[in-house]
């Protein structure tokens, strides 16, 4: 059975408490603080590269080139992690990684994590491999989340969709829950 949340805060009351998860994409840390208040893990690492430096990714698959607006925002990025740090000093359940995420999943041990909440990059190809990186770092039963579970024509298409339901429809994962938001966060069940 899959349950509606009506938000993603609700959503992740349902995450088990103190286990080890990882918020996957972090951007300025909003949602790492509802993750951390509602989720009450153990240990939570927070992985982004905050860079501006990546290079431009077009939703629909290959490159774009930059405006002006979108420039001068990427810019602003390299300070998220100066931003998203201070959110957090002091609290010992919570490390902040500045790393780009392939390279952080590749160096965690097999059934590392209890969960995870994927919200980095948006791309079919990118997330397909985000994905299969989780299936081995996830324990079986944990949970495999993520945020804009939704075709958004021109940006996203069905980048994120696409790789979620392959991967359901290979045995690997069983949704649990989706959110009734415009942007919908998915919830499943890691099945190994």
């Amino acid at each position: 059975m899959i349950y509606c949340y009506p938000n993603r805060i609700d959503m992740f009351s349902q995450i088990p408490s103190g286990g080890i998860g990882a918020e996957l994409g972090v951007a300025k840390g909003y949602n790492a603080i509802n993750l951390l208040h509602q989720a009450k893990p153990s240990k939570l690492f927070l992985v982004d590269l905050w860079s501006s430096k990546q290079p431009p990714v077009s939703y629909l698959g290959g490159p774009q080139p930059l405006n002006v607006a979108e420039s001068v925002e990427r810019k602003k990025i390299d300070n998220y992690s100066e931003f998203v740090s201070p959110l957090f000093s002091g609290n010992d359940e919570v490390e902040v990684c500045r790393v780009e995420i392939s390279s952080w999943l590749e160096k965690q041990p097999d059934d590392y994590l209890d969960w995870v909440y994927i919200d980095s990059a948006h791309d079919q190809e990118s997330m397909t491999h985000q994905i299969k990186r989780c299936l081995r770092v996830v324990k079986n039963g944990g949970i495999i989340a993520g945020h804009d579970f939704c075709v958004t024509p021109n940006m996203w298409g069905g980048g994120v969709i696409i790789p979620i339901l392959e991967t359901i429809q290979a045995g690997s994962l069983e949704m649990t829950g989706l959110t009734n938001e415009q942007f919908p966060s998915f919830m499943c069940k890691v099945k190994k």
